[in-house]
């Protein structure tokens, strides 16, 4: 349980931020999943990111296929 206005409200929210950018670090994606949502005005700009981002997975994308 963790009451708003306390330390563990913070040290939670610290924590989730930290768990989201090594997910993002673990799968390669560029961003976290916060940051996309947090920037979601953004979307063609971060599209454009996301697809020329390095893919070293030996599953092709749907563009990789020519």
């Amino acid at each position: 349980m963790i009451f708003k206005g306390t330390y563990d409200e913070q040290n939670w929210q610290v924590l989730s931020q930290r768990w989201d950018n090594l997910r993002a670090q673990l799968h390669g994606n560029p961003f976290s999943a916060s940051a996309l949502q947090d920037h979601a005005l953004h979307k063609e700009l971060i599209q454009s990111v996301l697809d020329s981002a390095p893919n070293f997975s030996p599953l092709k994308r749907a563009h990789d296929k020519d």
